[in-house]
C-alpha cells in the first residue's frame, strides 16, 4: 500500500518537474510555430488566389475592352458614312427639341389652336406691346388723312407682327367696311395679272379694276401683305411692285395703300424699284422683350380654356418667379421675335391629358448649327428667305438651273429638315429654324 503511494505520488509530481515542464514548453512551442505556419501558408494561399482572381478579371476586362474599342472604331467610321450619306440627322434631332409634334397639336381643342396659329385676325383683346410702332404708324396715316401723299411700308423679320400691326392701324384709322386685305399668293410670283386678279377679287369688284378702283369710297384702304411674295429676282420681277407704286399714285386721294413685306426682301426691291421714295413712313417691328411675350403667350393660353403642368408644377403653383424665368428663357430662344415664341411655346407640349397640357420647359441650348452649311445650300436659304416660298419650277426659272438639279438640292433641304412642304408641291424654310437660318446668313455677311 505504501509502496502504491509513493508510486502514485511519483507519477502525479513527476510532471510538475523544471525538466518536465520545460521540456512540455519546447513541445508546446514547436506546436504553436508550426500552427502558425500553416496559417501563414494558408493566408499567403488566399492572398496568391485573390491577386490571381483579380489579374484574370483585367485580363478579361482588357479583351473586352478589346472587343469595345473595335466597336466603337467600327461605329465611329459608320457614323462618318452616315454623316456623308444623310448629313441631316444634327438639325432633325435639334428639331425635336424646339418644333411642335404634329401628332400632339391634332390633339389640341380647335379653338386653343387657333389662338396660336399666328393669324393677324386674332382680335384686339389679345393686342400687346408694340406702342412705339402703333405711334409711328398713326402719326403716318395722320399725315395721309391731311393730305400728304405717299404708301405705309411696314418691315421686319419673319413672324416679327407685320400683317397684325397693319390690321391694327387700318381698324384704328378707318371703318371696317373700307379695309380691304390683298392675300398674297401662294409662291413667289411678279404676275401683274394674278395680282389685278386678286386686288379685284378682294375689293369686291365684277368690272375691270380700274372701274373698281374708282368706287370706292373716300378713306379707304388696301394692305398688301407678304410684298416678298410678289417679286421675284429677275428681268422683269418688280412689275407688281411698279404696279402699286402707279395704283398708289393715281388712287391716293381716296385709297391709302398699307404694304407689308420681309426687311431682307425690301432692301433689294427698293434698289429695284426705289419703293422707298413714295412712302410716307417705314415702320419696323421690333422684338418684345421677355414681359411681353409673357402677356402675349398667357392671354392666350387662358382664353384657351386649359391648363398647363410644366414639369412637375402645375400651372396654380406658378410664382412670377417661375413665369419670369420661363419667359426669359423663351427670349433668349427667340430673340424677342412673337411668332417664334408661340411656335416654342407649341413644340414645349409633350402630352394632352382632358384640359391638361403637360410642358417641358424650352430647350436650354442656343441654337446653333454644329457643322458649315455647304455653299450651295446657303445660296438656296438666302432666295427662301429673300422671296418666302417656291415651287420648283419658279426657283428653278430664278436661279437659271435645270429643274431636276433643282429638285435635288431641295430633296436634301427637305431631308434636312430645312425646307418643309408648306402647300402641295410649295416649300419654304421650316419655322422652327427660320429665324436661326437667318442669324447663321447675317454673320456671314450675306444678310
Amino acid at each position: 500500500m505504501c509502496h502504491s503511494f509513493d508510486t502514485g505520488l511519483k507519477n502525479a509530481f513527476e510532471p510538475l518537474t523544471a525538466a518536465v515542464i520545460i521540456k512540455t514548453s519546447g513541445s508546446l512551442n514547436k506546436k504553436i510555430r508550426t500552427t502558425d505556419k500553416r496559417r501563414l501558408f494558408s493566408r499567403l494561399k488566399q492572398i496568391k488566389k485573390s491577386v490571381n482572381e483579380k489579374i484574370i478579371n483585367q485580363m478579361v476586362k482588357l479583351l473586352y475592352r478589346q472587343s469595345k474599342g473595335l466597336l466603337w472604331a467600327n461605329r465611329m467610321e459608320q457614323s462618318r458614312a452616315k454623316a456623308q450619306l444623310f448629313p441631316g440627322e444634327p438639325i432633325k434631332q435639334m428639331l425635336g427639341k424646339i418644333a411642335p409634334d404634329k401628332a400632339i397639336m391634332l390633339k389640341l381643342p380647335f379653338y386653343y389652336f387657333n389662338l396660336f396659329s399666328g393669324s393677324s385676325s386674332i382680335g384686339e383683346n389679345f393686342w400687346v406691346g408694340m406702342e412705339d410702332e402703333i405711334e409711328k404708324g398713326s402719326k403716318a396715316i395722320t399725315q395721309y388723312l391731311n393730305g400728304a401723299s405717299g404708301m405705309l411700308i411696314i418691315s421686319g423679320e419673319r413672324s416679327s407682327g407685320k400683317s397684325s400691326l397693319s390690321k391694327y392701324l387700318a381698324n384704328l384709322h378707318f371703318e371696317k367696311q373700307n379695309i380691304f386685305n390683298v392675300r398674297a399668293p401662294r409662291e413667289s410670283i411678279a404676275n401683274v395679272d394674278l395680282f389685278e386678279q386678286s386686288l379685284l377679287k378682294t375689293l369686291g369688284g365684277q368690272e375691270s379694276l380700274p372701274y373698281s378702283m374708282e368706287m370706292l369710297p373716300a378713306k379707304s384702304v388696301i394692305i398688301i401683305n407678304d410684298l416678298e411674295l410678289w417679286w421675284e429676282r429677275k428681268p422683269f420681277g418688280t412689275q407688281v411692285v411698279e404696279k402699286i407704286i402707279l395704283l398708289m399714285r393715281q388712287y391716293d386721294h381716296k385709297v391709302l395703300f398699307i404694304v407689308n413685306v420681309n426687311q431682307y426682301a425690301l432692301k433689294i426691291i427698293n434698289q429695284l424699284s426705289s419703293i422707298n421714295t413714295w412712302a410716307l413712313d417705314i415702320v419696323f417691328c421690333q422684338p418684345f422683350d421677355s414681359r411681353e411675350l409673357k402677356d402675349l403667350i398667357m392671354l392666350r393660353h387662358q382664353a384657351g380654356g386649359m391648363n398647363f403642368r410644366l414639369d412637375k408644377k402645375p400651372e396654380k403653383a406658378m410664382t412670377d418667379w417661375d413665369y419670369a424665368r420661363l419667359f426669359n428663357r423663351f427670349f433668349n430662344l427667340s430673340g424677342g421675335n412673337p411668332g417664334h415664341t408661340i411656335y416654342l411655346w407649341l413644340a414645349g407640349i409633350r402630352k394632352i391629358s382632358g384640359n391638361t397640357l403637360f410642358l417641358e420647359k424650352p430647350y436650354r441650348k442656343e441654337i446653333a448649327f454644329t457643322e458649315d452649311l455647304p455653299a450651295d445650300e446657303i445660296f438656296y436659304i438666302l432666295q427662301f428667305i429673300l422671296h418666302r416660298r417656291f415651287s420648283l419650277k419658279s426657283l428653278s426659272e430664278i436661279l437659271q438651273s435645270d429643274i431636276v438639279e433643282t429638285e435635288k438640292k431641295v430633296r436634301v433641304l427637305l431631308q434636312k429638315g430645312i425646307l418643309t412642304e408648306k402647300f402641295p408641291e410649295v416649300y419654304s424654310l421650316n419655322p422652327a429654324l427660320e429665324i436661326h437660318l437667318v442669324k447663321k446668313l447675317k454673320s456671314l455677311d450675306l444678310l
